[in-house]
Formats: C-alpha cells, structure tokens, sequence
C-alpha cells in the first residue's frame, strides 16, 4: 500500500460558476442532479447557460450553477419547490397551477436527479433574479427568487 492507495476511486469534483448577487436574468436548464458533496452534504444543482444577463460576470452564453444544500428540508424544499414550478411556468400565488404540479412535484425530482440530461426540466427556461442576504447566523447569503420566463 502505497501513498496514493486507492486514488483510482476518488471522483473529480466539479466547481461550479454560481451566481452573484445582484443577477437579473433568464436561463436555460442544462444539466439536474442530487449529489453528496463533501463539505455541505447532499444538495440538489443544476446547471444552466445564461441567456440575458445584467452583470458581466455572467455574460450571455456562459454557465452558472445552482447549488441547494439539502441539510435542512425545511429550507431546502421550499427553495426547490420554487424552482421547479418556475421552470415550469408556474407562479407560487397562482393556486390552482400549484395544486397540479404539487401532484407531480416529486416525480419531477425524481426523474430529474435520476435522469440528469434526459428530463423535463432540460431545456426549460426561467428567470431568476438573486441578492445578498444574512442567514440566522449572520452569514452571507445569495437568495434566488424564481420567476416564469414566460
């Protein structure tokens, strides 16, 4: 055994370019998945191309990600839930669109997560608009508010 032992197992991780505060525009789904990182647990991430843009960092054309840590469900699944009826068309207050992609919501996730290139959120468009803000604990976070690029 070795001082690389076992190295043929490790996974390359991916580091997304995620999205600053500040961001007002719309994108495309380009890849979904539920994935254990090591530092925050499992999360939920989805890729996108950037299609409008109002900040340089995130020029039309380029990628952006999403990264959901799902620790805390009670915080986790709002924020997705918000997400997914977005990309679909559907705005929160409208309550009978809810109802009905309610219905659908976890077999939306499910094939989303298990599927990450062949789903029905790939190709979906969606508005975002993001910005700063401080957790309970005082640390800085980036809200993303999910609108229907309509």
């Amino acid at each position: 055994m070795g001082l690389f032992s076992g190295i043929e197992k490790a996974e390359i991780s991916e580091r997304g370019k995620y999205i600053s505060p500040g961001f007002l525009g719309k994108l495309r789904v380009k890849k979904t998945l539920a994935k254990e990182s090591v530092k925050s647990g499992l999360a939920f991430i989805v890729e996108f191309d950037v299609l409008e843009s109002n900040l340089d960092e995130h020029p039309v054309g380029s990628s952006a990600t999403w990264f959901q840590k799902m620790q805390d469900k009670t915080v986790a699944f709002p924020a997705i839930k918000a997400f997914v009826a977005a990309v679909s068309g559907v705005h929160p207050g409208d309550r009978d669109a809810m109802a009905e992609i309610n219905a659908e919501m976890e077999n939306i996730l499910d094939e989303a997560t298990s599927n990450e290139t062949n789903n029905a959120l790939v190709g979906q468009e969606v508005n975002l608009e993001t910005f700063s803000t401080k957790t309970k604990k005082g640390f800085d976070f980036t809200r993303h508010n999910w609108s229907p690029a309509g």
